[in-house]
């Protein structure tokens, strides 16, 4: 009897901890997403993006290009509501991969990058972004795996994608998305407007082979 009773206590120490330790993965969300505003007068391009990399007092935030494409003022904000001013350090038509630096002033950690190579089917992901407008900062949706590696071809240019069913919606472009450790295994960038729950993030481990350290600097592969 003792050593059932122990055992049924195990389990429940087990469960709770595991649930825990997941949920201390997801929260820090906050802590290195971001949301975007593309200005170029009276036109204003809203997005995602997340902290890629952390040096000498600059956070560079890695998101989509065709949300700032054409922009001539990009505000990055943290979860608080409080902006940065943007530089466009490097990009990529090709690959719809911009890189962005801001000044170290808005407390944001740099994201646990993981491994798209390390995914597979029905495996549960989050979408980290901000939806719509900035009413929903840093919001979080959870779906599966829907396909490893959907070959697209979007203005010309052909990707392959991460396909996953978490709910998307405008302004998610660039967001982080996590895998079930909280660790970034792609970047959303598109939504399939015909069906529901069809999206597609660029795998991280491009993005990876994409940005380059060179001498403290990035160089984007064209």
């Amino acid at each position: 009897m003792l050593k059932k009773i122990i055992r049924i206590l195990l389990i429940i120490i087990i469960y709770f901890a595991y649930k825990l330790i997941n949920k201390s993965y997801i929260e820090d969300i906050y802590d290195y997403s971001v949301y975007i505003e593309a200005i170029d007068g009276d036109s204003i391009n809203i997005g995602s993006g997340f902290v890629y990399d952390k040096k000498n007092g600059k956070n560079y935030i890695v998101t989509c290009y065709h949300i700032i494409d054409g922009a001539k003022n990009i505000k990055v904000y943290n979860y608080n509501e409080k902006y940065e001013i943007a530089n466009l350090i490097k990009y990529d038509l090709k690959s719809d991969l911009a890189l962005l630096e801001i000044d170290d002033n808005l407390n944001l950690k740099k994201a646990k990058l993981g491994s798209s190579n390390n995914i597979a089917l029905r495996d549960n992901v989050y979408v980290v972004g901000t939806p719509l407008n900035k009413n929903y900062i840093i919001s979080l949706t959870s779906g599966i795996i829907s396909n490893v590696k959907r070959s697209l071809k979007v203005n010309g240019n052909t990707y392959n994608a991460i396909q996953f069913d978490a709910e998307v919606s405008g302004g998610n472009s660039g967001g982080a998305l996590l895998n079930g450790k909280g660790k970034v295994i792609g970047m959303v960038f598109l939504k399939e407007e015909n069906a529901s729950n069809i999206s597609f993030a660029i795998p991280i481990d491009d993005i990876k082979r994409n940005l380059k350290n060179k001498e403290s600097n990035y160089e984007l592969k064209r």
